[in-house]
């Protein structure tokens, strides 16, 4: 199991405060709170370097925002508490949206730094603006694609289901097989060190994968079609939902890496059929209900369950959602489900945003 990377960044800052009596390391600051997208002033790099993500330059600065706080728990990993932020009085649901046509995406998306969306249609990944008008970003990407992430590189990598086969595409646009073998690989997630973590639908777990070797462990098996994925904002739990059972597992992880027990967080939950998965700078899980089409948040500790987001008189499938990137006119603080039809999205305002990302 690889050592995380900030107990040595932890070790340097700590040396850097003793020489410099306490002042603040220059240049180094994450925006936007814990929440959706912060980026690093001063750090330009965003990758290209195909090394261990561990090594990356956006993923090493993440306890910035611990200058700010004067909090040196080091298991808040920059991604703790925004004293900004006011999660109790979060707004109710439904709350109201707007219809956005023209972004190319269907069953999953990521952001960019430079204001795109990157997505699939028909077998092609796209990048559009806010706006709507798009461009080919990768031509002949695969069959059918389903989880999309981004990498703290800024690469891409993503699911064919179509060939079983996870895909990194490099900033130069090159795509490298990284695992096969998959089976229905729907819902992927990245951690902060750039493990990519795929929910095997059709193979009851989740394996957690580096995206430049392939190396991969199982961290969770013998589940019912395991879909949407995502991190607390202390990436110490993963949230694994079920497309079928209507439950969202919670997995602890231990300082380590090392993964615990499974406990529920919510069973029996709708129609069952829990599809792509969020969490926000509070904590709170947000999943998307097929046929429903509705999103719902539920609160931690998952005694409170409301539907957020009600989109049954547009759709009956929303397969995914992500919060806005703070670039090119997606706001940071509203969230962008998206719609089947690969022209169509809607955008909410949720009044909080994502838990940290390293990228972008």
């Amino acid at each position: 199991m690889r050592v995380s990377w900030w107990i040595p960044w932890l070790l340097m800052v700590a040396l850097i405060a003793a020489c410099d009596d306490g002042a603040d390391p220059d240049g180094v600051m994450v925006g936007a709170g814990c929440g959706g997208g912060g980026t690093i002033p001063g750090d330009d790099d965003t990758g290209g370097d195909d090394d261990d993500a561990g090594d990356d330059d956006d993923t090493g600065d993440d306890d910035a925002s611990d200058d700010d706080t004067g909090d040196d728990d080091t298991g808040d990993d920059d991604t703790g508490d925004d004293d900004s932020l006011d999660c109790e009085n979060l707004p109710s649901g439904p709350v109201p949206f707007s219809v956005m046509y023209g972004p190319k995406a269907t069953e999953d998306m990521a952001f960019d730094d430079q204001g795109n969306v990157i997505g699939a249609d028909n077998g092609n990944l796209f990048q559009s603006t806010y706006n709507g008008s798009f461009q080919m970003y990768l031509p002949n990407a695969g069959g059918f694609i389903a989880g999309l992430r981004a990498l703290p590189t800024g690469e891409i990598v993503y699911a064919d289901v179509s060939s079983g086969t996870m895909f990194r595409v490099d900033k130069s646009g090159v795509k490298h097989a990284v695992l096969s073998g998959l089976q229905y690989a729907n819902g992927l997630e990245v951690d902060l060190d750039g493990m990519v973590y795929a929910a095997e639908q059709d193979g009851g777990r989740v394996r957690r994968i580096d995206p430049w070797t392939g190396d991969y462990d199982i961290v969770a098996d013998n589940l019912m079609n395991p879909n949407g994925v995502s991190f607390s904002p202390d990436y110490r739990t993963l949230y694994i939902g079920s497309f079928g059972e209507g439950s969202i597992l919670a997995l602890e992880f231990d300082e380590h890496g090392n993964p615990g027990e499974l406990t529920p967080l919510v069973t029996n939950h709708g129609n069952g059929l829990l599809d792509g998965m969020g969490v926000d700078a509070c904590g709170n899980v947000y999943v998307c209900e097929y046929i429903e089409a509705t999103v719902w948040r539920i609160s931690p500790d998952g005694q409170v369950v409301e539907p957020l987001i009600e989109l049954g008189s547009e759709t009956d499938w929303i397969p995914n959602m992500q919060w806005g990137s703070g670039y090119g006119g997606w706001a940071e603080d509203r969230l962008y489900v998206l719609d089947i039809s690969a022209n169509k999205m809607y955008e909410a305002q949720v009044g909080v945003p994502s838990k940290y990302r390293a990228y972008p």
